[in-house]
């Protein structure tokens, strides 16, 4: 009796294992989707930002703001938070909720580069570097440059939006 062997096995075991890989691998990469807290300078919750995965890479979007409003005092009291610092003029009043600050984030090497990241506070844009220090803590570090002239935040995972 002739036992007729196939040399196919190790290319079949070879696509399953890249195949493992790319999986895994695309896991990775999507650990830092969900919603993050930021703070203020206190330590205060200031605002909490979803990351999705979109077409150029990953996004972040403001979908909570701890006042919504500006306090009294401030010589817009009363009105919506807006963008009223960003140099363009034209985007002056566009309502910071919903707001996209955090762009362009590609996964390479267990961290999330060639991003940009907008200060609502300065109105400056950042190119950013992100990295998960823990599973439910996100390093983000805006910079102009190299990294090594910027500054990290840090933002907690939070399982969902408070309600209002």
């Amino acid at each position: 009796m002739c036992v007729h062997r196939t040399r196919k096995a190790p290319w079949y075991l070879a696509w399953l294992c890249l195949l493992y890989c790319a999986v895994v691998a695309a896991e990775d990469a999507d650990a830092i989707l969900g919603y993050w807290q930021t703070q203020d300078e206190e330590g205060h919750a200031d605002a909490i930002v979803e990351i999705i995965h979109a077409e150029h890479g990953y996004e972040g979007y403001v979908r909570w703001l701890r006042f919504t409003v500006y306090p009294e005092g401030d010589r817009m009291a009363g009105q919506s938070i807006i963008d009223r610092d960003n140099p363009d003029v034209s985007l002056n009043t566009r309502l910071v909720d919903g707001m996209r600050v955090l762009w362009g984030l590609r996964y390479e090497n267990k961290s999330w580069r060639g991003g940009h990241i907008y200060s609502v506070r300065s109105g400056k844009t950042y190119k950013a570097n992100a990295s998960l220090k823990s599973a439910d803590e996100l390093t983000i570090r805006g910079y102009i440059g190299v990294p090594m002239l910027g500054r990290s935040v840090h933002w907690m995972r939070v399982a969902e939006l408070p309600s209002d």
